[in-house]
Parts: C-alpha cells; sequence; structure tokens
C-alpha cells in the first residue's frame, strides 16, 4: 500500500511529496529486485519451499511447477517496475519537466 505524504515544509506540499515520490521509487525498484531474484530461485529450483514441496510431486511435474511459481513472481516484478516509472514520473511532474 502506498502512502503521500504531503509534508508541511511549504505551503504547496512539494517537499514532502517529493521526499514521499523518491522512496516510492527506492522501494518499488528494491521490491522489482528481490521479485527478481526470487523468480530466478525458483526457476533454478533453489527455493527451499519449493524443494520441500516438490519432494511430494511426480518429478516429472517438476519443471512445470517451478515455471508455474517463477511467473507468478516475473507479475510481482511487473508490478514493482510498472509503480517505480509511475513514481518516476510523478517526480517529472513535480520538477516541472
Amino acid at each position: 500500500m502506498l502512502r503521500w505524504d504531503f509534508g508541511q515544509q511549504y505551503p504547496d506540499g512539494r517537499a514532502g511529496c517529493a521526499e514521499a515520490v523518491a522512496d516510492c521509487v527506492v522501494h518499488r525498484g528494491q521490491a522489482c529486485e528481490e521479485a527478481e531474484a526470487h523468480r530466478d530461485r525458483l526457476l533454478n529450483k533453489e527455493a527451499d519451499l519449493l524443494r520441500e514441496r516438490l519432494t511430494r510431486r511426480d518429478p516429472a511435474d517438476h519443471d512445470r511447477i517451478a515455471r508455474l511459481k517463477a511467473h507468478v513472481f516475473e507479475g510481482v516484478a511487473a508490478v514493482a517496475r510498472t509503480r517505480a516509472e509511475w513514481a518516476r514520473e510523478g517526480q517529472r511532474l513535480l520538477d516541472g519537466d
């Protein structure tokens, strides 16, 4: 959940808003990187929970299951990437570009 803090430094709130937008860019960028790293661990079957769960599944299904779980985290990364770009556009608007 994103929360905007418009601050009180200036009457129009630009300073607090700029900080909130910058934080959003950073946090969404980090979320994207984390989701991509987890996606890669899933694809390589290096995620501990996936490994444990695959022990109870037919080995013929392991690759398909790993790809499907990785697909979910690719979606999480895509959302984070989109939110970061949206926040960067907000930064450009705040800067008057």
